[in-house]
């Protein structure tokens, strides 16, 4: 997305509003700000992070809670990749949207392996102008564009209510186990 407008949802580029066009999705799902579609729970303090963590990744999260952005960087196998994918579960899981961009497509390609499976599903990637890559971006485009079609709010809630019970759960027995280690 290359233009950001003042409200923060960017213009969509034209290869993408062709894409969903021809898959019969409404154009308007772009526009929905996420208080509209009950995503946003600013006030939930838990962190969201699917794969392993150090401090220093959560010390990022709360930087990027402070500030508008934050940049990661290091030389290879330092877990930047692992660090951003946990950073894109926390930012979804609370009601964020999420761009990620690369000078090199093998990067992109390389952090959409780390992300879980229901994660990767709504990655749209755009890698390029040749035949393969329009073909990569139509089936992306393709998959997003399904669940949404398919998406049940009573579902999704009931989901909701039952991740929450068993986060509760766990929370309590994490509870019982630091007194019985404190004890």
């Amino acid at each position: 997305i290359t233009q950001l407008q003042g409200d923060g949802i960017g213009e969509v580029p034209a290869g993408i509003r062709k894409f969903v066009g021809e898959l019969g999705v409404d154009e308007a799902i772009f526009g929905q700000k996420q208080d509209d579609v009950g995503c946003n729970n600013a006030t939930d303090s838990e962190i969201y992070f699917p794969l392993p963590s150090n401090d220093e990744q959560r010390q990022i999260l709360v930087r990027l809670a402070r500030q508008v952005c934050v940049l990661v960087q290091g030389p290879p196998g330092t877990g930047k990749s692992q660090t951003i994918a946990n950073l894109i579960c926390h930012l979804l899981a609370t009601g964020k949207r999420i761009l990620v961009t690369s000078q090199k497509a093998p990067a992109l390609r390389v952090l959409k392996k780390k992300l879980t499976p229901e994660i990767a599903d709504l990655c749209i990637m755009i890698l390029g102008e040749g035949h393969d890559e329009q073909q990569e971006l139509r089936y992306t485009v393709g998959k997003v564009a399904n669940r949404h079609a398919n998406w049940s709010k009573h579902e999704s809630h009931r989901q909701i209510q039952l991740f929450s019970t068993e986060l509760n759960r766990a929370r309590e027995v994490e509870a019982r186990a630091f007194e019985t280690l404190c004890a």
